[in-house]
């Protein structure tokens, strides 16, 4: 994080170059009290 805010940099989804954040990075900006491995359970739907 530089002043304060989240890292954004691009990475290939699918063959297409998306802007993305590091999540564990956005778990802690924004101040989540659950742990992260929970949280990111409900931000991610199952793709299986």
């Amino acid at each position: 994080m530089a002043d304060g805010l989240i890292s954004v940099f691009a990475a290939d989804i699918g063959g297409t170059l998306r802007p993305v954040v590091d999540a564990r990075a956005l778990h802690l900006f924004l101040g989540v009290k659950w742990y992260f491995s929970n949280w990111i359970k409900q931000r991610i739907p199952n793709t299986s």
